[in-house]
């Protein structure tokens, strides 16, 4: 499979977060990031996804291809039932007024290939 990762998902205002902006802000002006050299042509720019609940492992970090995100690749949402909404119940004693809501549906991916990550370990 040929992908090709263009969007950094790291954890918000973390040392991974700040890295990939100082990064991705060097590329954008033209220079190597982290060097006094201005040759970064050949470096591909990427977009950054900082999450702020992704804070239990902060040092970890993953890309993945934008150009899978469609119905057959990337995340998805699958509703088998729309929200349906049961009621009113009225509880005679205290005047009360009861409703119910109901859906179910599903959120996840189908295809993870188009993923690479990091645990940011030294081995």
């Amino acid at each position: 499979m040929n992908i090709s990762p263009d969007t950094l998902v790291v954890a918000k205002n973390y040392a991974n977060h700040l890295r990939a902006v100082e990064i991705l802000g060097a590329l954008n002006k033209g220079f190597i990031p982290g060097s006094a050299d201005r040759d970064s042509g050949g470096i591909p720019t990427f977009k950054i996804v900082a999450i702020p609940w992704f804070t239990s492992h902060p040092e970890y970090w993953f890309m993945f291809d934008s150009s899978m995100k469609n119905a057959s690749y990337g995340f998805q949402y699958k509703e088998s039932q729309p929200i349906q909404l049961e009621g009113p119940n009225v509880v005679f004693k205290t005047g009360e007024i009861q409703y119910k809501a109901t859906m179910m549906f599903d959120i996840g991916h189908n295809d993870f290939r188009g993923w690479v990550g990091s645990t940011n370990a030294n081995a």
